[in-house]
């Protein structure tokens, strides 16, 4: 596992983002539904921009999956943003509840591993990544906080919005912000699953920051070495 206390400048004009996924494909979008049966999660359907079902035949799909309530501009900007940063399909699971027992009561927080274990299964054949997103404080035992956690060997995610928020610094909220530094946290713990570990690079996607102030000096993207890391390990 990979811990990061930290989590682009901008990827997108946000204000602009389709509510659709947009996706390196033949489908100019794709919304990604699925649906929990007795035998398991298994993709259900898939909309374009025309309302035709195009899931059939999606394969290495990032599975966005909210867990509890998340804001839906947050899982669209994400879904938008992750799929030209990787050049992948993404796709939007649906909100799995809060699991109870990854909740310490003595810290008020979610043990962000424990949530990944519970995850593990989501990775089924044509989910080729998994990137959780909660919105509660999450933490491991040997740091008081963590902004997101990455299991390289199941290719799951995990990141939380609580601390990326101004609020709780006592700052006006800032859904722009937000929203910028939402998707720098996905891309960098998604980066890990690609193997590719911290950065020294400060401007760097990857760069280990454990402040939000860190997190917000970070360049948009990745350094050479990173990009050329990434470009080998990529699909397609």
């Amino acid at each position: 596992m990979i811990l990061c206390s930290g989590v682009i400048h901008r990827w997108y004009n946000f204000n602009s983002i389709s509510s659709c996924y947009k996706v390196a494909s033949p489908c100019s979008y794709l919304y990604g539904n699925l649906s929990r049966e007795k035998t398991g999660w298994v993709r259900s359907c898939a909309i374009n921009n025309s309302g035709d079902v195009i899931m059939a035949g999606i394969e290495h799909l990032i599975l966005i999956v909210p867990i509890g309530p998340v804001d839906i501009e947050i899982l669209t900007a994400l879904g938008s943003a992750l799929s030209a940063v990787f050049r992948l399909p993404a796709g939007k699971g649906e909100m799995l509840p809060i699991p109870p027992e990854a909740y310490n009561h003595r810290r008020r927080q979610y043990h962000s591993s424990r949530i990944l274990d519970l995850l593990k299964p989501l990775r089924s054949p044509g989910v080729y990544r998994v990137l959780a997103v909660i919105d509660e404080d999450l933490y491991v035992p040997s740091l008081n906080f963590v902004f997101g956690e990455a299991d390289i060997e199941s290719g799951v995610t995990i990141i939380s919005l609580a601390r990326l928020r101004n609020e709780i610094y006592g700052y006006p909220p800032d859904n722009k912000l937000l929203l910028e530094r939402t998707v720098k946290e996905a891309v960098h713990e998604l980066g890990h699953t690609f193997g590719i570990g911290h950065c020294p690079d400060s401007q760097c996607i990857m760069y280990f920051s454990n402040s939000l102030e860190g997190t917000d000096r970070k360049g948009p993207s990745f350094c050479h070495n990173c990009r050329s890391k990434l470009t080998h390990r990529s699909i397609g």
